[in-house]
C-alpha cells in the first residue's frame, strides 16, 4: 500500500482509466467514500464494462477466476462499508444476491438481509420480491422478529393467502401481541384474517426515535388536560402507545422526548370506525355507536338485543363469590 499510488490510481480512475492494473490496485487498497467503491467493483465485472479492449477485459475475468480469495474479499469489504456507513442497501442488492448465493460469510448475509429488513418495517425503503423471499424464509424457520416483522408488513393488503401464509401470520400475530410489539400495519390484517383484539381494537400511535426511553404521549382528556403515558419501545428506534377510543371519538396528542426535549407537533387522535365481527363488549359498544351515528336503526336495535342477551347469559354463567 502506498497512499500516492492510491491517490495518483483515482486519478486517472476518475478520468476513464479502466484498465486492469488500476483498478486491480484499488480494489485492493481505496479505503475511502462507499459511492466510489461500489462504481469500482461494478467497473471491475466484465458484463458491466464498456469502452475497453478486449485483453483488457479477458484479462481481468481470468483475474477473477484465478483470484476468488480477491474477489470474495472484495466483496465482503464493499458490502460491510454499506451497512458500516449506513447507505442505501437497495443501492447494492444485485451485489448483495449474487453473494447470498455463493458468499461465504453467512453471518453477513443475516446482517445485511437484517438490515434491509429493518429499512422497510420503519418506512425508508421497499423490499424486491428476491429480498422478499429470503426474509419470508428466514421469517418462517428462525423466527426473527426483524424478519417477522418485515415479511408481515410486506403480505398486509392482499385479497386472499393461501393455508401456509395464514398459518404463519396468524401464529406470527398472536405471538408478538402477547409480547406487546404491536405496530399500526398489523391492523390491516382484520377482515381478512383473525386478528388479536390488542390490535384490531385500540388507536395504535407510533413514533421513531434514537433514544432509548424517556418518550411520552400527551393526550388531551375529557377536561381538556393533557396526561402523560410513557410510550413502548418495542423495537429498535421504534415506539408504541395504545389508546381505547369508542367510534367516532376523537382527541388531540402529541410526543415529548425526555432525553432531547423534543416535542412533536399536535395531531388528532380519532377512531374512525369500528371492526367488522369483534365480539368483546367493547367493540360492541363500538358497533352500536357506529349504527346510531350513521342512522341504521334496524342494525342498532339487532345489536342492542344480542348485547342485552349476552349479558344476561354472562350474569347467569358467573355469579360473584
Amino acid at each position: 500500500f502506498d497512499d500516492c499510488l492510491v491517490k495518483w490510481a483515482l486519478q486517472l480512475y476518475h478520468k476513464g482509466h479502466h484498465d486492469h492494473p488500476i483498478l486491480n490496485y484499488l480494489l485492493q487498497y481505496y479505503m475511502g467514500e462507499t459511492d466510489t467503491l461500489i462504481r469500482l467493483f461494478r467497473d471491475s465485472l466484465p458484463m458491466k464494462r464498456q469502452g475497453s479492449g478486449a485483453s483488457q477485459l479477458e484479462s481481468f475475468e481470468g483475474h477473477i477466476r484465478s483470484n476468488p480469495a480477491f474477489y470474495e474479499s472484495v466483496r465482503e469489504r464493499l458490502l460491510g462499508q454499506v451497512l458500516f456507513a449506513c447507505r442505501d442497501t437497495a443501492q447494492t442488492e444485485d451485489i448483495f444476491l449474487k453473494y447470498f448465493d455463493d458468499g461465504e460469510n453467512r453471518m453477513l448475509v443475516k446482517a445485511y438481509l437484517s438490515q434491509m429488513a429493518y429499512e422497510f418495517i420503519v418506512g425508508r425503503g421497499e423490499l424486491s420480491d428476491p429480498i422478499f423471499e429470503k426474509i419470508y424464509r428466514q421469517a418462517m424457520y428462525e423466527k426473527e422478529p426483524v424478519m417477522v416483522l418485515s415479511a408481515l408488513k410486506k403480505m398486509v393488503g392482499r385479497d386472499r393467502y393461501d393455508e401456509r401464509e395464514t398459518e404463519f401470520i396468524t401464529r406470527s400475530l398472536d405471538d408478538l401481541a402477547a409480547e406487546g410489539c404491536i405496530l399500526p400495519f398489523m391492523k390491516e390484517f382484520a377482515g381478512a384474517l383473525t386478528v388479536p383484539y390488542e390490535i384490531r381494537t385500540p388507536v395504535i400511535v407510533q413514533y421513531y426515535s434514537g433514544t432509548k426511553d424517556g418518550v411520552f404521549l400527551f393526550v388531551k382528556n375529557a377536561q381538556n388536560e393533557y396526561e402523560s403515558r410513557p410510550m413502548n419501545r418495542v423495537f429498535d428506534g421504534i415506539f408504541i402507545a395504545s389508546i381505547l377510543l369508542f367510534a367516532g371519538e376523537e382527541t388531540d396528542g402529541y410526543i415529548y422526548e425526555e432525553e432531547t426535549g423534543k416535542r412533536s407537533k399536535k395531531f388528532e387522535l380519532r377512531k374512525r370506525e369500528a371492526v367488522a365481527g369483534g365480539d368483546s363488549m367493547f367493540e360492541q359498544v363500538n358497533a352500536k355507536l357506529e349504527a346510531r351515528r350513521d342512522g341504521d336503526d334496524a342494525r342498532y336495535q339487532s345489536l342492542s338485543e344480542a348485547f342485552i342477551e349476552e349479558q344476561e347469559l354472562a350474569k347467569a354463567l358467573f355469579r360473584l363469590l
